[in-house]
């Protein structure tokens, strides 16, 4: 019980976010020196961190698709291939409620038709979502013997008893979607661009052991972009950069691995192109000069002495709540959320708001600060679950399954591990996957 009152505690909080605009003046811009010093002292943001610049050879589907002619017999045949594609018949958004018997059905329809009850009132009764009852949209074939009827409906209804594969059923319509068809003329550019880019995937895999072979014996990019159909390129990249080559994951996370004396090879992409890369040089962090980042400079020592100048209002008007007076009278905007779980979420708040709320007593006052921005909250009720209820009491059941399934294991990997650090075990991990990959 206590570590279900534990998890299961909520909060309820007052709270007002302060900014710039609440200062009863705004921060004046720093002196020159001011910036300087701050520049110096708080090198970290200003600083570029590792630096690699990079030589590739790269290979996209696109690229060489733009080379690749593709005939219209070939394209007629990818069109024909696809008809449930670009022509698509007269369909309608079914949703259909099955009976065990016809009498059942028939009842069911006459209480629906007498506005007894409705559709969705019937799918309740049956202890079903709507979501059970639908079926999408369909076409006449997929309906079967229900299909003459619920197509000739031109307005959303229920009809019914007919027939399904499960027994009678209640069909209730409820949209036409129109017959559409795409011409091969439309769709021929599409398809052209399909079937090119596949064609292109298809080739640079063949082309992989060339290059591979290529780099093996000793080329260099310029010799790749020579002798096949790759691109040469350079780029300054570092964990910053996303531009370019480096949009690709799988580009950067070899560049973040390759060295200087990191051997070549050619490696794929997850769209089917293909890189290989050389670093020439690593640049090592290197802090900006201040008139190159005077703006960002700028703008981050205003915010903290916006954020400081926020704090010490707020620790004021704190003093002035402990001291009793009403929250509602400090002429803030306030904000109230109530029900708050530990791993809770209030939009507006700063990272760690949930923790700190579940830090405070009741009635305390807190002031957060974070990125020029400060908050004042008033911790208004502490709130325990109410283990009398039935709902508490299921979930609590739960939860003490989970708490024991959780110790149960980790005893169990605690014991075992004393046990091999006793004996002094030593497990063959090679010879363990060996034999798991046997069993797989």
């Amino acid at each position: 019980d206590t570590l279900f009152n534990h998890e299961r505690e909520t909060r309820d909080v007052t709270w007002a976010r302060l900014t710039a605009v609440n200062l009863d003046a705004p921060i004046p811009n720093p002196a020159e020196y001011e910036l300087a010093t701050f520049h110096r002292e708080n090198p970290e943001p200003f600083t570029r961190p590792e630096t690699k610049t990079i030589r590739y050879a790269l290979l996209t589907p696109d690229d060489l698709a733009r080379q690749i002619e593709v005939d219209d017999e070939q394209l007629r045949t990818l069109y024909y291939s696809r008809a449930d594609e670009f022509v698509q018949p007269e369909r309608r958004l079914v949703e259909r409620l099955v009976f065990t018997t016809e009498a059942q059905a028939s009842a069911a329809k006459d209480r629906i038709d007498s506005n007894e009850v409705s559709f969705d009132a019937l799918v309740a009764e049956r202890g079903l979502d709507l979501s059970d009852v639908d079926l999408g949209d369909v076409t006449e074939e997929d309906l079967g013997d229900a299909a003459a009827e619920v197509f000739a409906l031109e307005f959303p209804s229920v009809v019914g008893p007919l027939p399904s594969e499960l027994g009678p059923a209640l069909y209730r319509m409820n949209g036409i979607l129109t017959s559409q068809e795409t011409t091969f003329e439309s769709a021929r550019p599409g398809l052209r661009q399909e079937a090119a880019l596949d064609r292109a995937r298809r080739q640079i895999l063949e082309l992989m052991p060339e290059v591979a072979d290529l780099l093996a014996g000793g080329a260099d990019m310029s010799m790749l972009a020579e002798r096949t159909d790759m691109q040469e390129g350079q780029i300054d990249w570092n964990e910053d950069v996303f531009d370019g080559i480096a949009a690709y994951a799988e580009f950067r996370a070899a560049a973040a691995q390759a060295r200087t004396d990191t051997f070549p090879e050619v490696v794929e992409l997850e769209d089917g192109g293909i890189f290989a890369m050389i670093v020439d040089r690593i640049h090592e962090p290197e802090l900006h000069p201040l008139g190159d980042v005077r703006e960002e400079v700028t703008a981050a020592l205003i915010r903290k002495r916006t954020e400081e100048a926020l704090v010490a209002k707020a620790e004021a008007l704190a003093q002035e709540l402990r001291a009793g007076r009403e929250m509602a009278a400090l002429d803030l905007d306030l904000e109230t959320d109530r029900d708050l779980p530990r791993n809770g979420f209030v939009d507006g708040a700063p990272p760690g708001f949930a923790e700190a709320l579940f830090d405070m007593e009741r009635d305390e006052i807190r002031v957060l600060s974070f990125d020029g921005e400060v908050w004042l909250l008033r911790l208004d009720t502490i709130a325990k679950p109410d283990l009398g209820s039935p709902d508490t009491a299921a979930e609590r059941d739960t939860f003490a399954d989970w708490i024991a399934a959780g110790l149960s294991g980790a005893v169990l990997q605690a014991y075992t591990q004393a046990l091999v650090e006793r004996a002094g075990v030593e497990v063959d991990q090679a010879a363990l996957n060996a034999v798991h990959s046997q069993l797989r």
